[in-house]
């Protein structure tokens, strides 16, 4: 049988090696795509990987897009050097993304798709041989994951063994997924010859662990020494709850599924109220829902973390789609004038230490604190180095309150924050309200009394330090053209601005890591030095330009993505350069 060669030619260190499995919904082509993740990693390259999860019950596009690097991957890929394909004429979708080159592998079965000259297509039978492995077309998938590895030059063993984990692949039914499996990894060594890739880099999984930004977040929350999670499903945030409902358990902790998302928030306040640390997730629907009891735990003084892992909007929107729209709802939604802090993290590792971070922030000013992720970074896939729980630093409450007279636990203290001892502390009771309250906590309607408290709540975030916001800085210290992001458009950013400095456009980039309270005297001699301000945002209404401009009185340059998909390093760097010449 001829063969079409996989391409002989090694990708440049910036665009990386990458392929993409598609389908539809149904097909199993999220779980293969993961399957396939773990398994270039166990063999040695750093990975990411991106999901496309149709926002239908079934049916609709679903696909997988792998990158594999020898560095950290940071973003995903500007275009494809292979598809798998098992849709029914829906191969065509991919022409863009393969750049006028690469291979497009589609089930014969289906339409010939028509593409540009430069991109191969080739018909292999998956759903044939899947019959004919296990009596079911259904496991194609398992076809065309051995397909991917063999292209990948990774042995059929790896991601069968995954395989029988995630799909709990034992007796006759689990030597039929291995037999489609490996007849689908001798069917490209057959039809495309052997793998022309580089070798994996030696040692380069070493130490190093494929997580996505959720499974990082409930690690971080695990480290924190968070014991009560109470949550609502929502995409894209469920995969916390699933995770903590286990890890937490072994610890003597507790995770629970609640009615809404209200209930799951007060729980975490009561839970918090007795002495815990707690912690809920959602997203944007389900962080409206939430606004109300965020006052309830500024005005109480009670620690909370919130994440938001946000989706495409308004209302249900795209709920399987990025988006950076709950940002300024973050940071000023609900009703009257409260404390709080918004943290986000700019990659899965961060987002580990994100959320330690976030915990130690609400334990240490007793205020609810919002951690802001979002679809692409809670679901994507990236190799991080093993997250180490005994080397983060824990901060806790203050619960001794020295002296013997009478308790007040709103007391004047000169950051705002005072002693919170946990109920049934012998001499030591203290009543927690959402209506205003004197220093003992009983209820006041005295006008003065309540600026003295509003007073003292506010004074908790002029006591957090701008250095302390954690900027990440990359790029020409020097340049005109300044890069000032939030949250997980950062690896697109830092590619872009790294492909322009090598390529002799001056370009830098910060991306601080609390955004509020603003770090404005952190970013202020930044932005003063620069000429151009470019503000990249997975956001319609550009809430992150707008709080730019607010503080530092400049007009933001702003280069926006809000059709639910994330960044690309090359679109980026060509509309950064753009701007950066167009200054001159």
């Amino acid at each position: 049988m001829r063969r079409t060669p996989v391409a002989e030619t090694v990708p440049d260190p910036h665009r990386g090696i990458a392929i993409r499995l598609s389908g539809s919904g149904g097909d199993g082509i999220i779980s293969a795509g993961e399957i396939l993740a773990g398994a270039a990693a166990r063999a040695g390259w750093a990975v990411g990987g991106w999901r496309e999860t149709p926002t239908e019950v079934s049916g609709g596009h679903a696909g997988f897009t792998l990158r594999l690097g020898a560095g950290r991957v940071l973003a995903p890929p500007d275009r494809l050097d292979w598809v798998i394909d098992l849709g029914t004429g829906t191969a065509g979708r991919h022409a863009a993304d393969l750049g006028g080159s690469g291979l497009l592998l589609h089930e014969s079965g289906g339409l010939k798709p028509e593409l540009p000259g430069g991109i191969t297509a080739i018909g292999l039978p998956f759903e044939a041989i899947a019959r004919s492995e296990t009596g079911n077309g259904r496991s194609r998938n398992a076809v065309a994951l051995g397909t991917a590895a063999a292209i990948l030059g990774i042995p059929a063993e790896l991601p069968a063994e995954l395989a029988a984990i995630r799909y709990g692949w034992s007796g006759a039914a689990g030597e039929g997924g291995r037999r489609a499996l490996r007849a689908g990894h001798a069917l490209a060594l057959e039809r495309l010859g052997p793998s022309r890739l580089p070798a994996a880099p030696a040692g380069g999984a070493a130490g190093q662990v494929l997580l996505s930004g959720n499974e990082a977040v409930a690690r971080g929350a695990v480290a924190a020494g968070c014991r009560r999670f109470y949550g609502y499903p929502i995409t894209p945030a469920t995969e916390i709850l699933e995770r903590l409902a286990v890890e937490l358990p072994r610890r003597g902790g507790s995770a629970l599924s609640v009615e809404d998302e209200l209930a799951a928030l007060a729980m975490c306040l009561g839970s918090s109220f007795a002495g815990d640390k707690a912690m809920t997730a959602t997203s944007g629907p389900g962080f409206s829902l939430m606004a109300e009891l965020l006052g309830l735990a500024a005005a109480a003084e009670i620690p909370v973390v919130v994440v938001d892992v946000q989706r495409a909007g308004p209302c249900t929107g795209l709920p399987t789609r990025t988006e950076q729209g709950d940002l300024l709802a973050a940071v000023f939604g609900g009703h009257g004038d409260f404390p709080r802090i918004v943290v986000a993290p700019i990659d899965v590792a961060d987002a580990f230490h994100q959320t330690v971070h976030a915990f130690n922030l609400a334990e240490r000013w007793q205020v609810p604190v919002i951690l802001l992720s979002d679809q692409d970074l809670a679901q994507r896939l990236q190799t991080v180095p093993e997250p180490d729980d005994g080397t983060v630093a824990i901060v806790e409450r203050t619960r001794e309150a020295p002296g013997d007279g009478a308790f007040r636990r709103y007391a004047p203290a000169p950051d705002g924050v005072s002693p919170m001892p946990p109920p049934g502390t012998p001499g030591r009771c203290w009543r927690a309200s959402g209506q205003e309250h004197d220093e003992s906590g009983l209820p006041s309607a005295d006008p003065e009394n309540h600026v003295r408290m509003m007073r003292r709540r506010a004074a908790k975030l002029d006591g957090i330090p701008d250095d302390a916001c954690g900027a990440e800085t990359f790029g020409a210290p020097a340049a005109e053209t300044l890069v000032l992001g939030w949250g997980s458009t950062y690896g697109a950013v830092r590619e872009a601005v790294e492909r322009l400095c090598a390529a002799g456009t001056p370009v830098r980039g910060i991306y601080p890591k609390r955004l509020w309270p603003y770090p404005a005297r952190r970013l202020e001699p930044e932005v003063a030095r620069a000429r151009r301000v470019v503000v990249p945002e997975a956001s319609a209404g550009g809430g992150w330009a707008r709080l730019v401009e607010m503080h530092h009185g400049v007009r933001a340059i702003r280069v926006a993505r809000f059709d639910g998909r994330p960044f690309r390093p090359g679109d980026l760097a060509d509309r950064i350069e753009e701007i950066a010449l167009r200054g001159r």
